[in-house]
């Protein structure tokens, strides 16, 4: 369908992603953001009226192979540098992957500054410490959202989409040693 045609509801193009492109962990609310982050990487069109149609040379304008030239596209769009969370979202990408990090440099890093560990931590000692220990995830997702931020993405749905692809990266921290902080008894 090009943009001569008349487009589909966004409710239809749900449904065709749901009939085996999309994983079925996707709801709705999280699909709706991801047919305008394909829009903006080029698979989809805005006809007005929330109408959206496939992008010209994007596959039939409809009958069967609509799902299936879309599925094609979709995987082709997963390959690319600005589709690098579609491969959450498909079915053919294993679920082992890894999370692309952006090329700033955003990561993980030890702080380097020392806190003198009290036994009774004051408030101001606590959202410190929260912080630094959420600042790196804050940094990651600020920069991931303002990679998906387009043209018809909002900051809401990046976010929306942000939080579906962390959900679905299951990353758990490394354990830690245990050590004894104090010999003391408490009374």
């Amino acid at each position: 369908m090009g943009a001569d045609s008349p487009g589909r509801t966004v409710n239809y193009w749900v449904s065709i992603l749901r009939d085996g492109i999309v994983v079925d962990e996707a709801s709705d609310v999280v699909l709706r953001p991801l047919i305008r982050h394909l829009a903006d990487l080029g698979a989809f069109e805005y006809c007005g009226d929330d109408l959206w149609a496939l992008a010209k040379g994007q596959g039939p304008a409809s009958g069967e192979g609509v799902s299936d030239g879309l599925s094609r596209h979709f995987v082709s769009l997963a390959q690319e540098k600005n589709g690098f969370i579609l491969k959450y979202f498909s079915r053919e990408v294993p679920a082992d992957t890894e999370f692309d990090l952006p090329a700033k440099g955003v990561g993980f890093k030890k702080s380097g500054g020392s806190l003198k560990i009290s036994a009774d931590l004051s408030n101001y000692q606590i959202v410190r410490k929260m912080g630094r220990q959420l600042s790196p995830f804050i940094e990651l997702e600020n920069d991931i959202v303002n990679r998906l931020e387009g043209r018809r993405v909002t900051r809401s749905d990046a976010k929306i989409l942000f939080k579906f692809v962390f959900s679905k990266m299951r990353t758990m921290a490394k354990p830690r040693q245990w050590e004894q902080i104090s010999r003391r008894r408490h009374k």
